[in-house]
């Protein structure tokens, strides 16, 4: 979330009276994905935040909810009621960095395996890595945050891709 205050000309806050004409201010804002910084997320590169003018702090809220993470441009802007074109508030655009979310395992890849059944022989070492990925499929590798686990176990036979272990027959 962000907050956007009306300011005059000479940066006093817009606290006025009249209620109505700062909750009308025509304000505008998006979101521009600039560069994923390698996550390779999936979803909308372009947001438009939604903005909700707060009767007790005379402010706008703004709420925006990206799934790539990367670098992006927040523009924020006000058109004044004389002249339709569109300017950017005081300090506009600002840069925002969205980091990847928490691994999320049924999005996460092994690479390094070259089937889900390898054989090897006992004593040898297989290697492998984890990319690990969010929710939104953004590589979770990069931030240096998460501990994988890693499971293996013992399959005494397969048989049509049915797994047995112990002591069995098959007819």
């Amino acid at each position: 979330t962000f907050k956007v205050c009306p300011r005059d000309a000479y940066y006093n806050f817009r606290d006025d009276d009249d209620e109505f004409y700062l909750a009308s201010e025509d304000l505008s804002a998006n979101l521009t994905l600039q560069d994923d910084l390698g996550c390779n997320g999936v979803g909308a590169a372009i947001i438009t935040p939604t903005l909700t003018y707060d009767h007790d702090i005379n402010c706008f809220i703004g709420e925006y909810i990206p799934l790539i993470a990367g670098s992006y441009n927040l523009e924020i802007l006000f058109q004044t009621d004389v002249d339709p074109t569109t300017q950017q508030v005081a300090g506009s655009p600002f840069t925002v960095t969205v980091e990847p979310n928490d691994a999320y395992g049924p999005y996460s890849v092994v690479e390094g395996i070259a089937t889900p059944t390898q054989t090897i022989e006992a004593g040898s070492c297989l290697n492998f890595s984890i990319l690990a990925r969010d929710a939104f499929q953004n590589k979770v590798n990069n931030s240096g945050r998460g501990e994988y686990s890693v499971y293996t176990y013992q399959v005494d036979y397969l048989y049509n891709s049915v797994e047995f272990e112990g002591n069995f027959s098959v007819h």
